[in-house]
């Protein structure tokens, strides 16, 4: 429920601040309007993207949470653009044989 925004963050920017920013709010808007929340699973939607943002963790799930996000962040959207970057070199070494 950290991430059940209804946008593309590449496309749509808001006023109010960066996706970052934003999405946890409008997660947590949406997901209270489909069940009743603890207080630690508010916690957690809020400030799973901490680090980014400035909200403390309340309860060390949020630091999970967070921490599975950014990995997940990472080996989704960073490791293919690296391997994007390297794929090129590996080519031009092959081509030389």
């Amino acid at each position: 429920m950290h991430d059940l925004f209804y946008y593309d963050w590449r496309v749509t920017k808001f006023s109010l601040g960066t996706h970052a920013y934003v999405h946890p709010r409008i997660a947590l808007r949406n997901a209270e309007k489909l069940t009743d929340l603890s207080a630690m699973e508010k916690d957690i939607i809020i400030k799973h993207m901490w680090g980014a943002t400035l909200g403390m963790p309340k309860y060390k799930e949020t630091v999970v949470v967070s921490l599975v996000d950014d990995y997940a962040a990472v080996d989704e959207y960073l490791m293919p653009q690296l391997h994007k970057l390297a794929h090129p070199f590996h080519r031009l070494e092959h081509a030389h044989e």
